[in-house]
């Protein structure tokens, strides 16, 4: 994954580009007012097709999330050129 400016998401597989997704940030607070970044990805090609993550982890090295919508998981990128899956 890459996010550059003009909120727009590179989706990488392989080194290659696949899909590219305008993303949007916001906030949210859990029930004992931690504060969370949440990231929202829509398909610049299909609208319909929405991810919707929490950050957990984010530094210069790694980056977690954890989705929330349209299922309920977690990925882990390490950074590389770009931010790239590891497979576990």
């Amino acid at each position: 994954m890459e996010f550059i400016k003009g909120k727009i998401c590179y989706w990488y597989y392989k080194g290659e580009d696949t899909d590219i997704y305008k993303y949007e940030l916001s906030e949210s607070r859990s029930d004992n007012r931690v504060v969370f970044t949440d990231i929202k990805l829509t398909n610049i090609e299909n609208p319909n097709e929405i991810f919707e993550y929490s950050i957990s982890t984010i530094n210069a090295q790694y980056l977690q999330l954890e989705y929330t919508s349209p299922t309920v998981g977690s990925a882990f990128f390490e950074r590389v050129r770009y931010l790239k899956v590891k497979t576990r």
